[in-house]
Formats: C-alpha cells, structure tokens, sequence
C-alpha cells in the first residue's frame, strides 16, 4: 500500500518576496510480506525557490531491501541452499588452538529485511538559458545488513557473536545436524563435537554512508542540430562499516567488494531531423584489492557507449512508416576490465564486465 501528499504551500498566485515557490510532499509505504513480515516506509521532502534561478531542497525517508531468494532459502531438514560441515575451528581457548565442531552456512529463513535511513540537501541552480546544474550531498544509515559470522574469528571475539556459538552441544543436538540432507562431511562420533557455530546469513551489520552527487546540463540549437552536453558525478566521501554490534566502524571505501568513492559519467547528444546520436564516457575510480595478500591497486577504467537512430517518417515507403532503427554500441573501443584477481575470477564483476565490445541492432515500430 502506497499514499502520497504534495502540498503547494506557496506558488504563482501567493509568491512573495524570497519565496517564489514552496512545496512540502509526504508520502509513506506499508508492505507485508509472508515469509519476513511487514514493513512501514515514510518519507518528508521540502522545496524552496527564493526565485527563477535558485530552488532547494531537503528529504528525509526510510526504505528497506527484502532478502532475496538465496539469502533466505535454507533450513536444517530440507534441501536447500544451507550447508553442513564438520571441521576444525580455530578456538584460542582451545590446547592447540582448534576445536572439532560443527560449521553451517549458507541461506537462513529468519532473515528480516535490510534497512536504511537517508538524509539529503540539494540545490538546483539555472544561470542562464538551456543550462541546468544540481548538487545534492546525502547521508544513509544502513542497518540489519546481512552478513555472516566469520568462522576463523568469532570464537576469539565470542562476546560479540555468542548468539551465534553454541559451545558443548547435547548428543541429540549433534545428531540432529548429522541428521541434515545438508551434511557434506563424513559422520563421525558426535561426542567430538564441542562447538557449533551458525554461519548462515544473519541481519549483522550497519553501514554509514556520505557523498554527493553532481549534475550538470546544456542544451543548445545550432545551424546542424540541437544538441545536449552533460555529465554526471557521484563522489562517496565517507563509507564505513561495522560487522556486528559492538565491533567498531572499519572504513571500507575503494576497498574490493565495497563502492567505488567516484564514477562520472560524461554526454554528448545530437538531433537534427530524423537522425538522433548519442556517446557517453563512463569512468570507474581506482580502488584497492584487499582479496590478496599483499593488496593491489586496481587502475582506473573508462569507457565509452554510442548510439545512433533514424526514425522513418509515417508515410515512409516500404512499409517502414512509424520504425526506428538504431544501432549502438557498448565499450565501442573494447577497453579490457583491470586485473583484479579475487579468488572467483581475474576481474571485479561489480565494477567491469568482461564482455568487451558489444554492438546491437534493432528495429522497433510504433503505433
């Protein structure tokens, strides 16, 4: 369920001096969800135009992201995503340093939904004709971030993790994962199995993110066309992260597996009668891959996007009336992605594809 409010507080008719236009919107989102439960949503947004050039604005809302399939499709008694090992686990309160237990991983049923709360100021500035320039910076809190306990450590940091550990298990507790379609280790006397740790996705951690986000638009006609130039740049000032209650905030940022502190993205487009074109450069900051030891620096990554159509006219001959071909193009200059050697494969997924150049054609009628 789903409402809004927009109220114009001061418009054409009301203006007065250093307020042009005033404009306050709420809205709010109720979900309810079988598997995780319900969820409420509300959001506060404020506008304020001292004049035709000038406009500000500020909101504040909460949101939340559901677990998807993997994350929560998983149990002990029915073939699922979850996994059962019997192994080692490193235990400083252990002769030798290690413990036989029981390790399971994998999804989780009880998951309850990401959440997060966002703050943002912005301003929009418009100096002169066919010119459009905006910044906004923005904080979000992010919380019930799903993770898992980290088995090679959480019995050293025990405090923090004991609703995960289950130290000196009962003989029918043990049997009871023995038991699981999910095992995937032999069976061996269960009265060696001293601890059981749940490495199953967990709503563990909080994130704090800051950043701004810059935009800026011309748009002009000349004697060949109308053309449009902008660019796009998302800064990350600040992005840290604890992995469980009570542990302290790490500062993630440029760090594999985390954002990138800064993408732009620049456009050039063009029109002039039937004929519409577009190139857009992309550029992925530099960042630091913390997958192996020692670390790396990863290298920047630009790219470039392009397309090109025509749009038939309606009484085009052929049959062609009302169709638009086009042809485009990404990584035109198929610009290979950086060596980011992380275990998985030699490159970062999350910030190039290893697809290289690809060209598409279609044709597309409208009615």
């Amino acid at each position: 369920m789903y409402s809004e409010l927009f109220v114009p507080l001061v418009g054409s008719t009301n203006e007065r001096p250093f307020i042009k236009r005033l404009e306050l919107s709420l809205a709010g989102r109720y979900e309810r969800y079988s598997d995780f439960g319900s969820t409420s949503n509300p959001k506060v947004g404020v506008r304020w135009s001292p004049n035709d050039v000038v406009s500000l604005n500020s909101t504040y809302g909460t949101s939340f992201r559901a677990p998807s399939l993997v994350d929560n499709l998983g149990s002990l008694t029915n073939l699922s995503l979850t996994n059962v090992f019997i192994q080692n686990i490193a235990d400083p309160t252990a002769p030798g340093g290690v413990r036989r237990g029981i390790l399971v991983n994998g999804a989780n049923p009880d998951l309850k939904p990401e959440e997060a709360k966002t703050w943002s100021l912005g301003a929009e500035i418009k100096p002169a004709r066919g010119m459009n320039l905006s910044a906004s910076y923005y904080k979000i809190d992010y919380s019930n971030r799903i993770d898992v306990v980290p088995s090679a450590s959480a019995l050293g940091q025990e405090s923090l993790y004991s609703a995960y550990i289950q130290r000196n298990p009962s003989v029918a507790v043990v049997n009871s994962y023995f038991a699981s379609p999910n095992l995937q280790s032999p069976l061996e006397n269960p009265s060696n199995i001293l601890v059981i740790i749940d490495g199953r996705r967990n709503n563990l951690g909080t994130l704090k993110q800051q950043g701004i986000d810059l935009d800026g638009r011309y748009s002009f006609n000349s004697s060949i066309g109308n053309w449009m130039l902008g660019v796009n740049v998302a800064k990350i000032l600040k992005l840290t992260r604890s992995g469980a209650p009570g542990l302290p905030y790490v500062d993630v940022l440029d760090k594999f597996g985390n954002p990138v502190s800064l993408r732009v993205r620049a456009t050039a487009g063009w029109k002039s009668g039937n004929w519409t074109a577009n190139v857009f450069a992309n550029y992925t900051g530099g960042y630091t891959n913390t997958a192996v030891v020692p670390n790396v620096e990863v290298s920047s990554l630009t790219t470039t996007d392009a397309s090109v159509s025509y749009a038939f006219d309606k009484d085009a001959s052929f049959g062609l009336g009302g169709m638009v071909l086009s042809a485009s193009a990404q990584n035109l200059f198929d610009r290979a992605p950086p060596v980011v050697i992380n275990g998985t494969s030699s490159w970062d997924s999350q910030n190039a594809s290893a697809i290289g150049r690809f060209i598409s054609v279609s044709l597309m009628k409208k009615w």
